[in-house]
């Protein structure tokens, strides 16, 4: 599971670490009124060696990440020009001001909770323009202890690339869903399929466990446990990455491919790790990693805490909006006083000085996207104030954008905070169209039933004989749909069924079987997504046309 550490030791030095974080934010206070006074940046950075040694003694790894990264940002000033110096300045001042809150508040904690530092460290590590840390930073499984019996397979055969080409193809077809936003828990079911069938015929030699992972992983977000965030939806489309070089021997082998596979497997086994998934797959996963199968940190109670650190309670939060509307008012009013004076350069100082005040509270907020804007608005002042020069019409303008702009951002905020979920997606179907969907759906649910009970039952043929009038009705349905391109793939299930699977019952391959089974299963993802959205992806039905093509073409051939 994520780290864990008591904090027994925390508490009787909590007023010292509290002590050498503001002598610190001093010292640079000192520092930013005069760049040449150096000895003052020299303390700040030794009060900062001072608390990594006691992060480091209290196995805090996020605290001492951030003092280091903190450390780092600090050593590059000198050389940096005033303008950038006066930025990464604010930068590490917010971070000093993150560290000392969290330390407050997992001094309170039983365990530490190095995650919640992350946004904090990463802030710091794009001013420095050094690598981003991903979630499983302070997780240490690799995910690569073997499972019994479970052989490792290089694709190399025509045979096999072109099932692992299957396969991918199934995992992006519910892979366009996700992205969609149209019908999540299909899509995620369906990339599911498709990667329990990558982990049974074409597992990764350098990473046997990533299938297994990354199908187990799904279930927290079916399961509604972990919340599906940009950076976590990026993780999918570098699976589907890794799913395209199965087929590639050549790329396999690679070094920097092998680096890539082992941080993505670790990163999606830390996030089933806090999933809290309580599925059968989840708990022999839990059970092979030796994971603790509770929920003592899990990715809610992660939200929770980032919440409770990042700053206001939820009854404070009314009344810092109203704070921050009335900042930006009087930073207007500087603003149009200074244009009533032809920009009088001693207006343009004190404006520097309110943006950047609003700037620094924005970044304790991490209302990030708005502090941005401001910084290049700040950076306008700069420029003038530097060069001793009147701000024309055209950059006023500007600023005065960038004030609406974060003023209504903060409304958008608060009704965020209170609005819960989003609405229900709107019923895109008619009621006529809805009673046929009804009926389409349970014809596909009914055909899947039999078509199950056909191959448990040793094959008994006896059991296909209602399929040809499913399948018959199920196209009329489609038709009825205005769903046209699903026809001729009925049209080619009914000859399978009539010509092959009657006729042969026992001889009919296992490989023909799973695609007819690939096939059925596309339109009942079709008919599933078409109830969130009235225009699913035609992907979803491409992907069944390829299967219909190698079914044919595996039939020619047996």
């Amino acid at each position: 599971m994520a780290q864990v550490s008591t904090l027994q030791s925390l508490d009787l030095i909590l007023e010292d670490v509290s002590a050498e974080i503001n002598l610190s934010i001093n010292a640079l206070e000192q520092y930013s009124r005069s760049f040449k006074n150096t000895k003052a940046l020299k303390k700040s950075l030794g009060h900062l060696q001072k608390l990594k040694g006691v992060f480091t003694l209290l196995e805090m790894s996020g605290a001492q990440r951030l003092v280091v990264d903190t450390s780092a940002l600090l050593k590059k000033l000198p050389k940096r020009k005033p303008e950038t110096r006066t930025r990464l300045l604010e930068v590490a001042s917010v971070a000093h001001a993150r560290l000392m809150r969290y330390v407050e508040h997992i001094n309170q904690k039983p365990y530490d909770l190095p995650q919640l530092l992350l946004p904090s460290i990463n802030d710091l590590r794009t001013s420095i323009n050094a690598p981003l840390l991903e979630e499983s930073a302070f997780f240490h499984d690799d995910g690569n202890k073997t499972r019994g019996g479970k052989k490792l397979v290089l694709v190399t055969s025509e045979e096999s690339a072109t099932k692992s080409r299957h396969f991918r193809q199934m995992y992006q077809v519910g892979l366009i869903e996700v992205l969609r936003q149209t019908n999540l828990n299909g899509g995620l079911r369906m990339m599911q399929k498709a990667l329990r069938k990558l982990d049974l015929e074409c597992p990764r030699p350098n990473s046997p466990n990533l299938w297994w992972i990354a199908e187990v992983m799904l279930d927290g977000y079916i399961e509604e446990k972990l919340a599906l965030t940009r950076s976590r939806l990026k993780l999918f489309s570098r699976l589907d990455r890794q799913i395209r070089k199965v087929e590639n021997k050549a790329e396999n082998l690679l070094d920097d491919n092998k680096a890539e596979m082992a941080a993505l497997t670790r990163e999606m086994l830390y996030l089933t790790s806090i999933s809290g998934a309580t599925s059968k797959r989840a708990e022999r996963l839990f059970d092979h990693f030796q994971f603790k199968f509770d929920d003592t940190i899990t990715d809610e109670l992660l939200r929770k805490e980032s919440e409770e650190l990042r700053g206001p309670s939820d009854q404070d939060y009314k009344s810092i909006a109203q704070s921050l509307h009335e900042e930006i008012l009087r930073i207007e009013k500087t603003l149009t006083h200074s244009q009533e004076n032809d920009h009088d350069i001693d207006d343009l100082k004190h404006v520097r000085k309110q943006m950047s005040n609003l700037n620094n509270l924005l970044q304790i907020l991490q209302v990030d996207d708005q502090s941005v804007r401001l910084t290049v608005a700040i950076d306008l002042i700069n420029k003038a104030v530097e060069n001793n020069q009147i701000l024309n019409d055209k950059d006023t303008n500007i600023l005065f954008i960038v004030l609406d702009s974060i003023r209504k951002a903060v409304n958008q905020s608060e009704l965020a905070k209170y609005s819960g979920r989003t609405s229900p997606r709107r019923q895109r179907l008619s009621k006529t169209e809805k009673d046929i969907w009804k009926k389409t759906s349970a014809d596909v649910n009914q055909l899947i039933k039999t078509l199950t009970q056909f191959v448990d039952k040793n094959r008994k043929v006896l059991l296909l004989k209602d399929c040809p009038e499913l399948i018959k009705q199920i196209s009329v349905g489609f038709s009825k749909l205005k769903v046209k391109q699903a026809e001729p793939i009925l049209s080619g299930c009914s000859l399978f069924l009539e010509h092959y699977l009657v006729k042969n019952p026992h001889t009919t391959s296992d490989d023909a079987l799973n695609l007819f089974a690939d096939i059925i299963g596309s339109l009942e993802f079709y008919l599933e997504t078409l109830n969130f959205t009235a225009k699913p992806s035609s992907r979803i039905l491409t992907f069944a046309e390829n299967s219909l093509l190698h079914l044919n073409r595996l039939n020619k051939n047996s």
